[in-house]
């Protein structure tokens, strides 16, 4: 039998009574508890690729709710909104498909039948905004796609700051270690989150020890 990875009710009742801040917090810990469990694949230049069953619920019109899908998905390949997208669906409100804006759906849609098809920036970035504002959004998609990806026009002097977010760290990284660098960006964006109570604070640089650490992060 697949694996379910629905959230306990003690998990999202904490949820849903947490304020904004905290929210953020229990969904960049969530995403570290995925890439633990190597179910998200930290991925550049995606947001959410391929979600098994969505094609066929777009094109049947059916009424259904996708936490119900994403929890039933081994593997996603994420990029850094991407998995802060997943894990906040999976623990937050229900996503009914059928009551999307039509616009939203035809871009969902997969041009061949039968294709799987994933999270379009159309549907992802107007839900983040209910928990992420717009700023931190922008500065956390310069920093895991390093300066490229959705956003690589901005200007502003916090988003060169997220563009080099790992620069200080990457050649140092690509000498030394074994694991992916996609899961590295991922877990130290994630960890700058929760160290500083729900924001991305990309002045924040992880820095090089024994192993990378992110200052003020506690586990």
């Amino acid at each position: 039998m697949a694996k379910n990875f629905s959230r306990s009710k003690t998990e999202l009742d904490r949820f849903r009574k947490a304020n904004k801040a905290r929210k953020r917090v229990m969904i960049a810990r969530d995403v570290l508890a995925q890439l633990d469990a190597k179910r998200f694949i930290p991925t550049e230049g995606v947001w959410v690729n391929e979600v098994k069953g969505l094609n066929d619920v777009l094109e049947q019109e059916e009424d259904k709710d996708l936490r119900d899908l994403l929890v039933k998905q081994p593997k996603c390949e994420v990029c850094g909104l991407g998995a802060l997208f997943v894990s906040c669906v999976e623990f937050a409100d229900k996503l009914n498909i059928a009551e999307l804006d039509e616009g939203i759906k035809d871009d969902l849609k997969s041009e061949e039948s039968g294709e799987e098809t994933g999270i379009s920036f159309t549907l992802l970035n107007p839900y983040l905004k209910k928990y992420f504002d717009s700023d931190q959004l922008i500065l956390i998609e310069l920093a895991f796609e390093q300066g490229c990806g959705n956003y690589r026009e901005y200007n502003s002097p916090l988003g060169k700051e997220a563009a080099d977010f790992f620069d200080l760290i990457e050649d140092d990284w690509l000498s030394n270690q074994d694991e992916s660098f996609q899961e590295t960006k991922m877990r130290l964006i994630m960890e700058n989150i929760i160290a500083n109570n729900g924001t991305f604070d990309p002045m924040i640089k992880p820095e090089i020890k024994t192993v990378y650490v992110t200052p003020g992060f506690k586990g």
